[in-house]
């Protein structure tokens, strides 16, 4: 696993601009695209708008963007589908996080996933460079983000892990336990990118 970049939480929205990785960003995803950023929802309402935004306005044009709600009570459901044809969503009974990603996988068109809580942002070259790093090195299991905390008023924090710390902004960790989790580090789920291959054969999320 590697870290590649950070999911910096960011509000202004600049300009979509073109990558080799990408088709022409008016051209919109295939009919099978790279990518599926993946965003499970459970009343999700005040947030729900900006974290679709995030993902649309990713450098990475290849890629569907999928809400699966989990029950909502509120206006979630409804927010998702304003977005017409560039968001697809998914209701289900109310079962809990896990099952909400397990059902967003299996109704998951891309070949590799992005995941993406409905209160949290992507900065915009996220996808990008995710998935260009896994693609340079398939035998990765997965890449995951750096992370900054935001409020709706006041300054972006410090990135959460320093920039640095493993020599680089895009490194690959041989010991992720060690390396983050037991230095007092955390792996946030959003940002985190896998191939959908991978992540079917770990075996989906417990929901028990």
């Amino acid at each position: 696993p590697a870290p590649s970049g950070g999911t910096d939480r960011f509000r202004r929205r600049p300009r979509r601009k073109e990558s080799p990785l990408n088709p022409a960003p008016d051209a919109g995803p295939s009919r099978t695209p790279t990518v599926t950023v993946l965003i499970p929802a459970f009343n999700a309402a005040p947030f729900l708008r900006d974290s679709i935004q995030s993902a649309l306005d990713q450098t990475f044009g290849d890629l569907e963007v999928l809400v699966v709600d989990d029950g909502s009570e509120d206006a979630t459901p409804r927010i998702a589908e304003s977005f017409g044809g560039r968001v697809r969503l998914v209701r289900k009974s109310h079962g809990g996080l896990a099952s909400t990603r397990n059902a967003g996988l299996r109704a998951s068109h891309g070949h590799y996933i992005v995941f993406l809580d409905a209160d949290d942002l992507l900065e915009p070259q996220l996808v990008e460079r995710a998935v260009r790093f896994l693609q340079h090195r398939p035998g990765l299991a997965f890449v995951f983000a750096n992370l900054r905390f935001f409020h709706s008023e006041g300054p972006l924090s410090q990135p959460f892990i320093p920039p640095r710390l493993f020599g680089g902004e895009e490194s690959v960790l041989h010991d992720p336990l060690g390396q983050v989790l037991l230095a007092g580090f955390s792996i946030a789920p959003s940002g985190l990118c896998a191939g959908k291959q991978a992540l079917v054969e770990a075996g989906f999320f417990d929901e028990s």
